[in-house]
């Protein structure tokens, strides 16, 4: 289920955010599948690198977050 779109829980979430919940057993198959699929290949370059800018921006990487 992926959520956060709702705009009540908006206000709890950074602007690039959305949640994820799974049953535990998925969650354990999604992990066992991880090296065969596309975030462990050259597809998922692009939206990495997006997430580790955010990461930046955010000051979520270990850094002061960026002023504009």
């Amino acid at each position: 289920m992926v959520g956060g779109p709702d705009p009540s829980c908006r206000k709890f979430l950074k602007v690039d955010e959305l949640t994820f919940a799974a049953p535990w057993s998925l969650f354990r198959k999604m992990l066992d599948a991880w090296p065969d699929s596309f975030l462990a290949h050259q597809s998922w370059e692009g939206p990495r690198k997006k997430a580790l800018r955010s990461r930046r921006t955010w000051g979520e990487d270990g850094t002061e977050a960026a002023r504009a």
